[in-house]
């Protein structure tokens, strides 16, 4: 068994990426706030610490995931932070969807006291996790092998360029699969109200050109009947709208993907925040009746 391996964060995705690597062998040490979310990690085989500063002194690498940018702050440059307490040199790898800008500041604060920062931009969720089948976007760190070794645990690593690269290709991708599933709910609730079965419509869409990830991984639990949320329409719309502030930073227009964070701002003002975002169906199924 190697060095013990940090987790700041143990909400859905940071226990599947603590539980993945407990086991594969990697000793994790684990934390949260959060009573409920601690709890769920130890039942899942994670040992948990009763605060940052055990974790920081524990482990040399160490993983944060934690819902924004405010808190990826917080956790690394607070007064009580990872950046205060971690005593030796340290490897921070950051799995949060956060503005770049965010990333590249806490990074280079990191390394200014001789910490290394790696940026990990995470595609898809914990049911990949649990199966190393994420894609994962890195920034920084392309020749840490120790680092490439732990995050192959967990899937497929691509180097996409220095901290704050792996945030922005993240937020590219969720502009854009964000976006998708809005197009799909109109065009597939387009084809049920014309008459087409549900599963004849997937069968015949996901060998077509409308063919997507999308429409692939969420609409067959969607005809099943399978509610459980996977990717939240509160967590699309979050980073659906950090996407939009990237592209207005960098002179992009984004009419598309700005007509379906619309579609997202409505479906949280139906009481819809929670649900997945293939729900989107069944908000455009009661529009047409």
């Amino acid at each position: 068994m190697g060095e013990t391996v940090g987790m700041i964060g143990l909400g859905n995705l940071g226990r599947a990426v603590a539980a993945r690597l407990v086991g594969q062998g990697v000793p994790v040490m684990g934390h949260d706030p959060s009573a409920a979310a601690s709890a769920a990690a130890e039942a899942d085989g994670v040992p948990v610490a009763g605060s940052l500063a055990e974790v920081a002194r524990r482990a040399r690498v160490v993983f944060t995931c934690v819902p924004n940018s405010e808190v990826v702050e917080q956790v690394w440059l607070g007064d009580d932070g990872l950046l205060a307490q971690c005593e030796e040199p340290t490897t921070l790898v950051e799995l949060s969807t956060i503005d770049p800008a965010t990333m590249v500041a806490a990074g280079a604060a990191a390394a200014a006291r001789g910490h290394t920062p790696v940026d990990v931009g995470v595609s898809r969720g914990p049911d990949e996790v649990r199966r190393g089948a994420l894609s994962l976007l890195v920034g920084g760190a392309a020749d840490d092998d120790a680092v490439t070794g732990l995050l192959a645990h967990l899937g497929q690593v691509h180097h996409v360029g220095p901290v704050g690269a792996g945030k922005t290709v993240k937020l590219v991708n969720n502009l854009i699969s964000i976006s998708n599933m809005a197009i799909l709910a109109e065009g597939f609730t387009m084809g049920l109200r014309a008459g087409v079965p549900a599963q004849t419509l997937y069968d015949v869409l996901n060998v077509s050109g409308a063919s997507s990830q999308q429409l692939d991984r969420r609409v067959p639990r969607w005809i099943a009947g399978d509610d459980a949320s996977r990717f939240s329409i509160a967590l699309a719309d979050k980073d659906l709208c950090l996407g939009l502030d990237l592209a207005r930073d960098l002179g992009v227009p984004t009419p598309m993907a700005s007509a379906a964070r619309s579609l997202y701002s409505i479906m949280r003002g139906e009481g819809m925040a929670d649900a997945d975002i293939v729900a989107a169906l069944d908000l455009y199924g009661r529009w047409a009746g």
